[in-house]
């Protein structure tokens, strides 16, 4: 059940103030958004692709390090737990 519709008005006082003002953030937004543009236009795109690019070549070259590492870890630890003649790491591992 739908009651009455209420209709109100709303009258702002200093309405061309508030125009105004709206008018110069728009302004304003316009000037700093052409300011980025005029600044990006000097950005080389290849460049910073180039640069991406070499930044990845690093990360998958340091996940490879890292692999390789874990690996001889792993080995150097169960050769030494095969070593071992007390088994002290067996203990240590089993609290």
């Amino acid at each position: 059940m739908a009651g009455p519709t209420i209709t109100q008005r709303i009258a702002l006082e200093g309405a061309d103030q508030i125009k105004q003002a709206l008018s110069q953030i728009g302004k304003a937004g316009q000037e700093a958004f052409q300011q980025i543009r005029d600044a990006g236009e000097g950005v080389k795109l290849s460049a910073i692709e180039a640069a991406a690019k070499r930044v990845g070549v690093s990360v998958d070259e340091m996940r490879a390090r890292g692999a390789a590492a874990r690996s001889t870890l792993d080995t150097l630890g169960a050769t030494s737990r095969e070593a071992c003649p007390c088994s002290k790491l067996r203990c240590i591992e089993n609290g």
